[in-house]
């Protein structure tokens, strides 16, 4: 749609997808870069993840607990 002229705030109308999204993959160039970056929080509960996988195995899905655990 975009490729034939009508605007990102009517083609997010129209497919009912917020305008932020319907620019991401009308810009994108590759499928690489319809591919969020990694966030942060990622990175910081890389050390964890073997912990976190534990307690999710255990049953505890709740987030705030494993979090305060490992504060």
């Amino acid at each position: 749609m975009h490729d034939k002229g009508v605007a990102i705030d009517v083609i997010s109308k129209t497919l009912r997808m917020d305008g932020k999204a319907v620019r991401k993959y009308a810009h994108a160039t590759t499928v690489e870069g319809l591919f969020a970056p990694p966030r942060q929080s990622r990175k910081m509960l890389q050390p964890c993840a073997e912990y976190l996988n534990m307690r999710w195995q255990e049953g505890c899905t709740d987030s705030g607990r494993p979090f305060r655990e490992i504060q």
